[in-house]
């Protein structure tokens, strides 16, 4: 009868660890994290960058998706945008043709998500990727973006 109480508190026990760690690792993962950086609040998120700070809208509030430290912050047919909160980094993926009336879309959306100007978007760590399914003469390089000197 001992046996079967302890058998008992060892089952009940290990499975309390397990919901608690399970309730530990969804926390980690589905919860977003503002980007790294010094001047954060609520509203505002500052990227590092090589040519200094680009102070943005708190775009980690809201993203649709978040897989690990990659944050999804627009899904449309024409494109997605995603942030790459370890590289400090943005890709726009380009999805639908033509590719180059997507990327305008893209970059319009890019700019008004962050609540940026031109000038601070060119600061930023910025790729733009057309896949070959898309248009197999634009696939391969990463793309800048349009209004930024190359």
């Amino acid at each position: 009868m001992f046996e079967n109480k302890k058998f008992i508190l060892i089952a009940v026990s290990a499975g309390i660890i397990i919901v608690a760690l399970g309730y530990v690792l969804y926390r980690s993962y589905a919860t977003p994290k503002s980007p790294a950086g010094s001047g954060n609040s609520a509203n505002t998120v500052n990227i590092g960058t090589p040519a200094g700070n680009v102070k943005t809208r708190n775009f980690t509030l809201n993203p649709i998706k978040v897989v690990g430290s990659e944050m999804q912050l627009a899904d449309t047919d024409e494109y997605q945008i995603i942030y790459y909160q370890q590289e400090q980094s943005f890709v726009i993926l380009i999805q639908a043709s033509p590719a180059l009336t997507s990327r305008q879309h893209a970059e319009a959306a890019f700019l008004s998500n962050l609540q940026i100007d031109q000038a601070s978007a060119c600061k930023l760590n910025v790729s733009i990727k057309v896949p070959y399914s898309v248009d197999p003469k634009l696939a391969g390089p990463d793309y800048a973006l349009s209004f930024c000197k190359h």
